[in-house]
């Protein structure tokens, strides 16, 4: 999965969980200014920053499969 897209399904599931706006605002911009970057740019950027191309990878393996099952409650539902 590329970083782009696992940034998309993370906002997807945080819309869903009712994240703060400000969280969602925060993988929106993320995902925004790694769209700008090309991809050899962003690869060689990778491969001379050994841990920004760890937290990608991290993104993508996260997001790729998500079992991320909704806990929380929607607000204002109520459990009878």
């Amino acid at each position: 999965m590329q970083l782009v897209d696992a940034l998309n399904r993370a906002i997807q599931y945080l819309d869903r969980e009712l994240a703060p706006s400000t969280k969602l605002r925060a993988f929106q911009q993320a995902t925004n200014a790694v769209r700008e970057i090309p991809a050899e740019e962003l690869l060689a950027f990778t491969a001379t920053h050994p841990t920004f191309g760890a937290a990608a990878a991290a993104i993508s393996r996260t997001w790729a499969t998500p079992t991320w099952p909704s806990t929380r409650r929607r607000r204002g539902s109520r459990r009878h």
